[in-house]
């Protein structure tokens, strides 16, 4: 889990209006792949912290994951693993032989700490069995993916406990925060070619959304690539994802359309040639994006902007 502070300086085109809330506001999680990791500073929540300074965020944002990925660090999409020899020894890190989410019906693996991102160690907190663990994922530090993987397990205790075959893991970061409000931006990195593979994305975010006790959320729609712009098969595809969400949840969901005239003006943004014809391609432009995907700090303010917009409407 990462937390991000207002030690952090973040650059806006125009003017920013900082918002002074009451002390009872409820944190916000922001949930999800690189377009909430971000790349350096430039993220939507940490554009967002500009606005609302005294509100405390977090953001649990891994790039390249997927939504099966992501839901079982949050706690929304359960996480079963196999311990080698199926037991703690005292201290010691033990090699875990496999971990498994059900998806769809279908039981399959789900290394939930992977990335194609970065090959450095990530660890997270969390108990099995009632024993309070860390499981860690390294690599060979390989500069390239795919990277060769091993996942362990640590107790934070002594223990010999045994630990039956495919007992679930849970999550720390997922139990402090399922009292926050949630934001929720998943499925960029999954299949979404075909109904089955959008069905069983909108169940997994369905299921994150579930898991937040304080039954406050916001879930936002599908980034699309610079090119998959209207009358593209990819466009449609995400299309029938949105329109999935947009149905469940018609009062949470953000779209994630190209901006406005208005949203633009109210950073102070003024559209290139090509950026317009961008808009008229149904896409966000790419002089709000750092490549074919992802946003860079202008995007994200926009994306910043909107989620500001849908906390006040809702009152969260």
């Amino acid at each position: 889990m990462k937390k991000l502070t207002v030690l952090f300086i973040f650059f806006f085109l125009g003017c920013v209006k900082t918002e002074i809330e009451p002390n009872e506001k409820l944190p916000i999680n922001f949930i999800g792949d690189s377009l909430t990791a971000g790349v350096a500073d430039y993220t939507y929540p940490g554009q967002l912290i500009k606005i609302l300074p005294n509100r405390t965020i977090y953001n649990i944002g891994i790039g390249g994951q997927n939504a099966e990925q992501i839901a079982a660090r949050q706690g929304g999409l359960g996480i079963y693993i196999k311990l080698h020899n199926n037991s703690f020894s005292n201290l010691s890190e033990i090699p875990i032989d496999s971990l498994v989410s059900t998806v769809g019906g279908v039981s399959k693996s789900n290394y939930f700490l992977s990335t194609a991102a970065f090959n450095g160690e990530v660890s997270i907190d969390g108990s099995i069995n009632g024993v309070k663990c860390t499981i860690t994922r390294r690599t060979f530090n390989e500069l390239v993916p795919p990277f060769t993987e091993f996942y362990y397990i640590k107790p934070k205790n002594a223990t010999n406990a045994k630990i039956p075959p495919f007992s679930q893991f849970i999550p720390d970061q997922g139990f402090k925060q399922d009292s926050c409000v949630s934001v929720i931006w998943m499925g960029r990195n999954n299949d979404l070619s075909t109904i089955a593979s959008r069905k069983n994305v909108f169940d997994i975010i369905k299921n994150s959304i579930d898991f937040n006790k304080a039954k406050k959320f916001i879930v936002l729609g599908m980034l699309k690539h610079s090119k998959s712009y209207i009358g593209t098969t990819n466009y449609a595809n995400d299309q029938q994802m949105d329109i999935l969400l947009k149905n469940m949840y018609p009062n949470n969901y953000i779209d994630i359309s190209p901006p406005t005239d208005q949203e633009m003006d109210d950073i102070g943004y003024v559209p290139s040639i090509q950026d317009k014809l961008d808009i008229t391609n149904g896409v966000i432009p790419l002089g709000m994006r750092s490549d074919g995907l992802h946003l860079n700090r202008i995007g994200n303010s926009i994306i910043a902007n909107r989620v500001y917009k849908k906390l006040k409407e809702l009152n969260y």
